[in-house]
């Protein structure tokens, strides 16, 4: 069986750092999949932030909606996922409804267990954040919530960022 690790924590709160030093801790080839795109120039910037942080010899797979489809091809044994709100938010804009973007997660992480591999999710904890002002935003936030339940449903290990610091959930 294939493990799930599962990252979550605030804006800046070191996901990206804590599961890149997991997956060089596992060594071998690892493969980054990463679903956010660069659609203004701070995204941009943030994303040039991300590939400074990784090996230079770790596989990157840029795939904003399909994970399903490009988790069947990938062959190494280390996956680091980065990340599940860019994920949710896209496939929201495409038009998916809520229902299938759950129905999808739950194959996602069936998939990722199947293929006995080493996985680090990331994702955003929106459970401690305010409360957008717009019905999108909380629609959006709920999503995400509803989501993060049923990664760390399927997660082997959960850990919560703070400040830098991992915390165990589970």
């Amino acid at each position: 069986m294939g493990k799930i690790i599962f990252i979550l924590g605030g804006v800046k709160s070191g996901k990206t750092n804590y599961a890149t030093s997991q997956a060089i801790r596992h060594g071998g080839p690892v493969t980054y999949l990463a679903t956010g795109s660069a659609g203004d120039k701070e995204m941009k910037r943030k994303i040039e932030e991300h590939k400074k942080m990784r090996p230079k010899n770790w596989e990157t797979i840029e795939e904003p909606l399909d994970l399903i489809s490009r988790i069947r091809k990938i062959t190494s044994k280390i996956i680091v996922i980065d990340c599940i709100n860019f994920w949710v938010s896209n496939l929201l804009a495409s038009g998916m409804s809520k229902e299938k973007i759950l129905k999808k997660t739950s194959v996602f992480c069936s998939l990722l267990l199947k293929k006995k591999i080493h996985t680090f999710i990331i994702s955003n904890e929106v459970g401690m954040s305010l409360v957008p002002v717009n019905k999108t935003g909380r629609g959006f936030q709920e999503l995400l919530g509803k989501v993060n339940q049923v990664i760390a449903d399927y997660a082997d290990k959960v850990y919560l960022m703070v400040t830098g610091i991992p915390l165990k959930v589970k």
